[in-house]
Formats: structure tokens, sequence, C-alpha cells
């Protein structure tokens, strides 16, 4: 977990280390994960942020309420980055 201040604002960035998936490793040394049924395996988090404020997921531009607590679904592997504005 990473966290970054911007002004008002702070982001919030997870990555967590794939444990069920298998790991492909390209010719450009990018290394992509797939589940043990195939296709692309995705992870459900639960994330507590410090305080409750206005939360976008900053990869996909969506809105995510203005709470203190999302459920998030990312691929694995792949990092969920969040930002956390004062809104109101």
């Amino acid at each position: 977990m990473a966290r970054y201040r911007l002004g008002q604002s702070e982001i919030v960035a997870l990555l967590r280390e794939p444990v069920e998936a298998d790991a492909n490793v390209g010719r450009d040394g990018v290394t992509s994960f797939e589940g043990a049924v195939g296709g692309d395996a995705r992870e459900e988090m639960v994330v507590r942020l410090p305080r409750v404020g206005d939360v976008t997921d900053v990869r996909s531009g969506r809105f995510l309420g203005h709470t203190d607590r999302v459920t998030v679904s990312a691929p694995v592997g792949e990092a969920v980055v969040l930002a956390l504005s004062p809104g109101g």
C-alpha cells in the first residue's frame, strides 16, 4: 500500500501479491496472471480509508461514493488506485 497527499486529496494505491494465480512472463518482462480455470483472475477487496470523503477509482474514473469504505474488484496482479477528496 502507498499513500500520497495532493493538496486536500489523498491517493491510496494497493497491490496484493497474487497467491492463487499462474504467472506468465512475456518477452518484454511483463508478468501477467491467469486463474486456474482460465481467463483473467479477479480479486475482490474491501478497502477501509482513513476518513470519509468522495472516493474515485483513478484508473477507471468511476465515482465510488462519499464513504470511508469501498469494495473493489481488480485483475490479480494489478494495482487498485483510489482518490479520496473532501467532497461533501
